[in-house]
């Protein structure tokens, strides 16, 4: 046989093969039940999207919001952010970020005083807790809800800062 037969052969038979090829891919395509159990498995882990609403991610474990802090120069806030790692109190402004690190303090929210930090494209809202106000963990299902008296209302106080190298 000749080249040109050859060709025109291949040609007619790749002809007749694509209807049945694109009409059998058509139908497979629009079935995906059968990749359920996969999904269901989670092969390659958690699917990274967060089940409960106020969970935060990882990266604001690390960080405590201890307070605010207004300059005696400018006026203007500061917050007070704890790293626990290191130990270290930081106080940024809006738009700062902590030293050596990629965390950035987003916006400083008064009242009630809670913070917004962004890493990358994530990001976390922390809130003030004062000391002793921690809630108590629900109770244990049929179990009553004891009674406390409520906390003492503590007073402000003027922490003293001044901003700068002098």
């Amino acid at each position: 046989m000749n080249t040109p037969a050859r060709y025109a052969i291949l040609l007619a038979a790749t002809a007749c093969a694509l209807p049945v090829c694109a009409s059998r891919a058509a139908t497979e395509s629009q079935d995906f039940s059968r990749y359920q159990v996969i999904i269901d498995r989670a092969p390659f882990g958690a699917t990274g999207v967060n089940t409960t609403p106020d969970a935060q991610p990882p990266f604001s474990a690390r960080y405590t919001f201890v307070g605010l802090v207004k300059t005696a120069t400018s006026g203007g806030l500061l917050a007070i952010i704890q790293d626990k790692e290191k130990n270290r109190p930081y106080f940024l402004a809006e738009g700062e970020s902590v030293p050596n690190e990629t965390v950035k303090l987003m916006r400083i929210e008064r009242s009630p005083s809670k913070i917004v930090l962004q890493q990358g494209l994530e990001t976390a809202t922390l809130s003030y807790q004062p000391a002793g106000t921690v809630a108590p963990p629900p109770p244990a299902p049929g179990m009553q809800q004891p009674t406390q008296p409520s906390a003492p209302v503590l007073g402000r106080r003027r922490i003293p800062f001044q901003r700068g190298g002098g």
